[in-house]
């Protein structure tokens, strides 16, 4: 495990083990080249998803000492039963994040970058991968806050630490990556999905029909924002 502090780097391990859950037998290990970050670890479809790689900060910092491999950063899918690797992704990986709809059979890379979560988190791009083959279906290079949340078709993305005159946070097809959008309740007209919060310790955390989350209190409350209601 990464002994570096975790308000500076994200932590991860250097292995990755699968065990009977009954037994405690070990059914497989795997080794990382460079680490497997621990919020880049989803179980979902028969396999286990993972990211072998390092963030950029982590990647200047050992570049400098001259520890950083030449080998890619890489998204993998493994069997959970064998670990035998299913598929592979180097292209242009970049994330300190993953998420999978078993539903859609679609893979999340993206970051979680907030303002209690670690440095080097990613805050800009996501990608998406067919979770049976690995094909990538789509690409963006927006910001937003994270971590990101899968609502069926959708992701929704993170608000925090807001001012009236802050942009809401934002929602995207899971299937396309494009902006949800949604219409406005008075004026007819069709407006980017989001929802706003004022500042308040943690992350949003989704049901079904709810984001809880604390908003310029000092105790945990709920709370719906309206524009979640106009899709629900």
């Amino acid at each position: 495990v990464s002994l570096l502090p975790n308000n500076r780097f994200g932590v991860g391990s250097k292995h990755l083990f699968a065990l009977d859950r009954i037994t405690g037998k070990e059914l497989w290990a795997r080794e990382a080249v460079h680490e497997f970050r621990h919020n880049c670890l989803v179980a979902g479809g028969g396999k286990v998803f993972c990211l072998d790689g390092l963030s950029a900060q982590r990647r200047e910092l050992l570049k400098r000492r001259g520890r950083l491999s030449d080998a890619p950063a890489a998204v993998l899918a493994l069997d959970v039963r064998t670990g035998a690797e299913r598929w592979r992704a180097t292209d242009g990986v970049f994330g300190t994040w993953l998420s999978y709809s078993a539903e859609a059979d679609v893979l999340l890379e993206a970051g979680s970058k907030f303002s209690d979560r670690a440095a080097d988190e990613v805050g800009k791009g996501m990608a998406a991968y067919r979770g049976a083959d690995g094909k990538v279906l789509w690409r963006h290079d927006e910001s937003y806050g994270g971590p990101p949340i899968l609502w069926h078709d959708r992701i929704l993305t993170q608000t925090g630490g807001g001012i009236t005159t802050s942009p809401p946070a934002k929602a995207y097809s899971l299937l396309t990556g494009r902006p949800v959008m949604a219409t406005h309740p008075l004026t007819g007209e069709a407006v980017p999905w989001g929802w706003l919060r004022f500042k308040g310790c943690n992350t949003a955390v989704a049901s079904e029909h709810l984001l809880t989350f604390r908003s310029a209190a000092g105790c945990p409350y709920f709370e719906l924002h309206a524009r979640f209601l106009w899709q629900v």
